[in-house]
């Protein structure tokens, strides 16, 4: 539970920075305001889902299962691709040194 928890913030915070980024300053009072209601209002159906789950299959596959989705999304939006379209002013150049044989 401990890890769960230390991942959230792993993905809020950057979410949260590129919003501030690309939200215009007038918008974003109402655009925080809807996703923390939506946040808060989607707990208890998580609680109803998982409940319902955790009484009919094994704990453990459900803890596995829902792992298996959650590294499967992040390796999905972890491609270079998608990195380059959420941050483009992040992209790379990598010059390779064909003297030393370095990437520069």
């Amino acid at each position: 539970m401990f890890a769960l928890g230390a991942m959230v913030i792993f993905f809020n915070t950057p979410m949260q920075i590129m919003l501030q980024k690309q939200i215009d300053d007038d918008y974003k009072g109402r655009i925080f305001s809807i996703l923390e209601t939506m946040s808060l209002a989607l707990m208890p159906l998580g609680m109803i889902l998982y409940g319902f789950l955790y009484d009919v299959f094994p704990a453990q596959w459900i803890l596995l299962l829902s792992a298996a989705l959650l590294i499967g999304i992040v390796l999905i939006l972890a491609r270079p691709s998608v990195l380059h379209k959420a941050h483009p002013q992040l992209s790379i150049r990598k010059k390779f040194n064909g003297e030393t044989g370095a990437v520069s």
